[in-house]
């Protein structure tokens, strides 16, 4: 099981179980593998051997690895661990032990509201983002409704949680904060209840998720970092972690996200960039600033740059006068190596605290020689890239 490899080394959960769409997957895989060479394995009618899984069950095991296991936000996590009755998940988190069996145990809870959430996100984790907002994001990952169609299908098709007696869900934030309550959806329930082998690679899954997720926010309080959106300094994230933490009420083909999307309703612009190796000249003009391109064609009439420099309609006021300009404005930046072009990985770097000198210019494609019209903004970084960073990411080192 996944716990038993974080018995040994912590730092491979992840990779093992990301060979495949999940470990269980995995397992068979190797099964298959040793079977052919040894007459004496495991036959499928002897009692350690693992049953037969089904299209749903094996998507959500793919789901919950894709999404969960590297424990980059706390949320689906508990939701999980709590409304499943999942013990070996709270062993974790409250003796920080590694256990050697994923299986649940205590019984679990029959419900669970946006405001019990985040009672429990706050309790276990105080660092992490316990937001409405957040917490709504979360159920809507385990109902499957944030995905796009084909990532739903890849999924299973099957939620994990559904609305108690198919009560009302909102997406308002006050009125959702103390309204509908979630359980486990009752096809999930009917699985864990009828296949031993899916409910133990279930739990394990969660698990060693919550034990990810509880040693990275464990680093990032030692750290004392502050977390916008649960982005931590120098960690990898795909543009799909992205999305998701920005709590992006819907999922977006990665594609037209590009080198940056606006999401008014959750006050994030999250900025991608390719270092040397995209039609734009973004780069570091030191350790704290980055010259940035905007998409072709933009101006500053656009509404990305109306948001940005708080013109126009997304100009928002209290009653002393401005908000805070980084409280309205989530701006985390992303930055992938010119030697890792073909991964999907992007460093996050920081937040923008403030946006200078923005001004009209003209983009000259380095391939084509296209010339197009952008607007080039000086971004002020919350914080200093660390030497050893900055110089990775200009390709003079390997962390």
């Amino acid at each position: 099981m996944l716990m038993d490899v974080a018995q040994r080394d912590r730092s491979l959960v992840v990779t093992v179980a990301t060979k495949d769409d999940s470990y269980l997957k995995f397992v068979r895989s190797r099964e298959r593998s040793l079977s052919r060479g040894d007459r004496d394995f495991v036959r499928s009618d002897e009692p350690d051997a693992l049953a037969e899984t089904t299209d749903s069950e094996n998507g959500i095991l793919k789901m919950l690895t894709a999404t969960q296991l590297r424990g980059l936000r706390p949320h689906e996590l508990l939701i999980l661990a709590a409304l499943c009755g999942i013990r070996s998940a709270w062993n974790v988190l409250d003796s920080g032990g590694v256990g050697s069996d994923g299986a649940g145990g205590l019984a679990a809870q029959t419900g669970m509201s946006v405001s019990e959430l985040q009672r429990l996100v706050t309790e276990r984790f105080p660092n992490a983002d316990a937001s409405t907002a957040q917490c709504l994001s979360a159920f809507r990952v385990l109902d499957l409704s944030y995905f796009l169609g084909a990532n739903r299908k890849r999924f299973g098709e099957t939620p994990l949680v559904q609305l108690v007696d198919g009560g009302p869900a909102s997406d308002d934030e006050t009125s959702a904060a103390g309204g509908a309550r979630y359980k486990v959806s009752d096809a999930l329930r009917d699985m864990l209840d009828s296949n031993a082998t899916f409910s133990r690679f279930f739990a394990d899954t969660v698990t060693a998720g919550l034990l990810n997720c509880a040693s990275l926010y464990g680093q990032a309080a030692a750290q004392n970092d502050h977390l916008v959106r649960g982005f931590m300094y120098g960690e990898k994230y795909s543009v799909f972690d992205v999305m998701r933490l920005c709590g992006w009420s819907n999922e977006q083909v990665a594609q037209n996200v590009g080198g940056y999307r606006l999401d008014v309703e959750s006050r994030t612009l999250p900025i991608f960039i390719k270092y040397e190796t995209s039609q734009y000249a973004d780069r570091f003009l030191n350790a704290r600033e980055i010259e940035w391109f905007s998409k072709n064609g933009r101006s500053l009439r656009s509404n990305e740059f109306q948001w940005l420099l708080d013109t126009g309609e997304y100009q928002e006021q209290d009653g002393s006068g401005n908000r805070d300009w980084a409280t309205d404005h989530v701006v985390p930046v992303f930055v992938r190596r010119k030697v890792e072009h073909k991964e999907l990985g992007y460093y996050f770097v920081g937040n923008v605290a403030a946006i200078h000198d923005s001004r009209t210019d003209e983009n000259v494609n380095p391939k084509s020689g296209a010339r197009s019209k952008v607007v080039i903004s000086r971004l002020e970084l919350d914080r200093v890239v660390d030497p050893e960073l900055y110089r990775h990411l200009m390709g003079k080192t390997t962390l």
